[in-house]
């Protein structure tokens, strides 16, 4: 869902670090890449929030709202970094 979100053909390693590793050089310049790990970092850690409300609090696994809640902790966290993020980056980064 992310990589198609983002606009991206991919196929990914089933190894954590080599999975990161993939995600870390996506662009081709530091501030890019930089953006991507973010990204990677915000899904795993919606995944795991979604994993604890399911073993704890029985919810139900649903990767529509995983993805929402990755795409929102994203853009939170990448605006508390960036400070004011412009409409082109939203529209090219977000609105894919």
């Amino acid at each position: 869902m992310c990589f198609r979100w983002m606009g991206i053909c991919s196929m990914n390693h089933n190894e954590l670090i080599y999975h990161f590793e993939q995600f870390s050089y996506i662009c081709f310049n530091q501030e890019g890449n930089r953006l991507w790990k973010s990204l990677w970092v915000s899904v795993v850690w919606s995944i795991w929030k979604h994993r604890n409300r399911v073993i704890f609090n029985q919810a139900k696994i649903d990767a529509e709202e995983i993805f929402k809640l990755a795409q929102v902790q994203s853009w939170v966290w990448m605006k508390h970094k960036k400070g004011k993020l412009n409409s082109l980056f939203l529209s090219e980064f977000y609105l894919l």
